[in-house]
């Protein structure tokens, strides 16, 4: 694995509308080792990306105020913030949003309901959990 290929520290800003949602990616996310960032809503996702520099973003496409393709567009607008991969979080399944999605730029589209084994892979894939940075794993692989 190049250094390029190695996951980043850092957090997970999730951004997602539905309760339900929120609480079954959260509580994965949590469970694997990362402590993500919330917001709502569209607006509010690209106000805590701009407050927070996410090292990844799990974007819901359909919120109200402002949908997930326009709030990666305000993301990415930040010139620091370019970089940063937005994963879609979507229940439409067509070939259409998927499209639409990888052409914005969206890093990956994963359908709802979500799986849990693919989602902890392509998060942990971006970004190393929290629990692998302290010293005592530093240690070990010193």
């Amino acid at each position: 694995m190049s250094g390029e290929d190695v996951p980043v520290v850092g957090s997970i800003l999730i951004v997602e509308d539905n309760a339900v949602n929120l609480l079954i990616v959260r509580t994965i996310l949590r469970k694997h080792g990362h402590e993500p960032i919330v917001a709502i809503d569209g607006v509010q996702g690209a106000e805590m990306a701009r407050e927070h520099r996410p090292a990844l973003i799990l974007m819901d496409i359909q919120m109200p105020r402002m949908d997930g393709v326009s709030a990666a567009r305000e993301i990415w607008s930040d010139p620091e913030m370019r970089g940063v991969p937005i994963i879609a979080l979507t229940a439409n399944a067509t070939d259409r949003m998927r499209e639409t999605c990888l052409t914005e730029g969206f890093e990956r589209v994963m359908i709802k309901p979500i799986d849990i084994a693919e989602l902890a892979r392509i998060v942990n894939g971006f970004v190393r959990p929290a629990a692998e940075t302290g010293p005592e794993l530093r240690a070990k692989r010193a």
